[in-house]
């Protein structure tokens, strides 16, 4: 497959190089946090690396993707009740949370993992 020219190698730098030029040409992976993307291409690297080295079964392929992950100190919680949270997710936006934790002793969010039900 080409992009502007330049062939697609299936290395994960490789991957992250062409992500970022799809970034600056769509106004919709600019709107994805990067870091987002670059993780799901490690995942998938992963699979592919698990597939040919390892002999796994071979990688399946989602619809949607059921979970991401952000960084650490990227997520900012903005207001704690007793039985729910708002947090603050880049890319996204405010997002109301079930507490199934005390929150109120959190001072920083290290890691976050958004999972759809």
């Amino acid at each position: 497959m080409l992009l502007n020219g330049t062939a697609l190698l299936a290395g994960i730098g490789d991957q992250k190089k062409v992500t970022t030029q799809l970034r600056h040409e769509f106004s919709s992976f600019g709107d994805i946090n990067s870091d987002v993307l670059q993780r799901n291409i490690a995942k998938l690297d992963a699979a592919s690396t698990n597939f040919w080295q390892h002999g796994s079964c071979f990688p399946r392929y989602l619809r949607a993707v059921k979970s991401f992950e952000y960084k650490p100190k990227q997520v900012k919680i903005e207001a704690i009740s007793d039985s729910y949270a708002i947090i603050h997710l880049p890319g996204i936006g405010n997002v109301k949370m079930h507490n199934s934790r005390d929150l109120k002793l959190v001072k920083e969010v290290r890691n976050c993992t958004v999972k759809a039900f």
